[in-house]
């Protein structure tokens, strides 16, 4: 999979979330993830893409392991 711009100005929108969770965004930013603005929140094990077809079974695993309940989904 390769990145590719959205479709329209409308598929660019902020992402928000309550500032309580800065510090573990800053956190996971800085040892999970590569330099620059133009890096990905959330890589594959290798440090690449996560596929789609993979990324269900990670977020499970992730979700189990910081005991997130089973109704909290991605959208």
């Amino acid at each position: 999979m390769k990145d590719k711009a959205p479709k329209s100005a409308a598929g660019v929108r902020p992402v928000a979330f309550p500032a309580e969770l800065l510090p573990d965004v800053l956190s996971h930013l800085e040892h999970f993830t590569g330099m620059g603005q133009e890096v990905h929140v959330f890589q594959g094990p290798k440090g690449g893409l996560l596929r789609r077809s993979n990324f269900r079974d990670d977020w499970m695993a992730a979700r189990d392991a910081a005991g997130i309940p089973d109704d909290v989904h991605l959208p």
